[in-house]
């Protein structure tokens, strides 16, 4: 008689086989995409990681110029007002005397609503101001810090410089704007300032 072992799978035995060769692949398939979607994650999470030390990096660069930047904006600001002012009176010189008749009537309205120079409205001349000075700030304990902000440093006064010059070529371009430009310095406290934008040497 033969044993019971020995008989041959009938079908159902056959389905459960089946079922459970297909569980064990979706399982390895299942952790298969779970360890590449790990990766994924760990990745990404390195990346962020390291953006957020490079940021914090840069923030501290800035900082220790912070100062610096400052000093340098303020000066090219107040040129730029200059500048824009010299523009401006520069443009209605040129159409007075190209126009009498207009000039006849714009020195009647000014008589008529009472203009007058800055100075003698404010009481006198502004103080004079000094020239844009970068020093080198004290430099941070963490070398690697202290090497990116000295770079950074360096191109501040260089860029400043470089503005410097372009202005000194825009005037020597322009021989009556460049009067104008100094008259107007002169009134504002920028005296200091204009002598050392004609020191810096001629204009390529």
């Amino acid at each position: 008689m033969r044993r019971l072992r020995d008989r041959p799978a009938g079908p159902i035995a056959s389905l459960l086989a089946s079922a459970a060769d297909l569980v064990s692949d979706a399982l390895k398939a299942t952790n298969v995409q779970l360890e590449g979607a790990s990766q994924k994650i760990s990745n990404f999470s390195q990346e962020v990681n390291e953006l957020n030390q490079k940021m914090q990096f840069n923030i501290e660069v800035r900082a220790v110029n912070r100062d610096v930047k400052v000093v340098c904006a303020v000066e090219q600001a107040f040129i730029e007002s200059i500048l824009g002012i010299t523009q401006t009176l520069h443009h209605l010189q040129r159409e007075l005397d190209a126009d009498p008749q207009f000039k006849i009537m714009y020195e009647k309205v000014k008589q008529m609503e009472g203009f007058s120079d800055p100075e003698e409205v404010i009481g006198g001349p502004p103080p004079e101001r000094e020239c844009a000075s970068p020093e080198a700030p004290l430099r941070p304990a963490d070398g690697k810090i202290a090497d990116a902000a000295q770079g950074e440093f360096l191109g501040i006064v260089k860029d400043h410089l470089d503005y410097l010059l372009k202005v000194k070529q825009r005037l020597d371009r322009d021989r009556q704007f460049k009067e104008a430009f100094e008259k107007e310095m002169a009134r504002r406290g920028g005296r200091r300032v204009y002598q050392r934008i004609e020191e810096l040497g001629t204009s390529a």
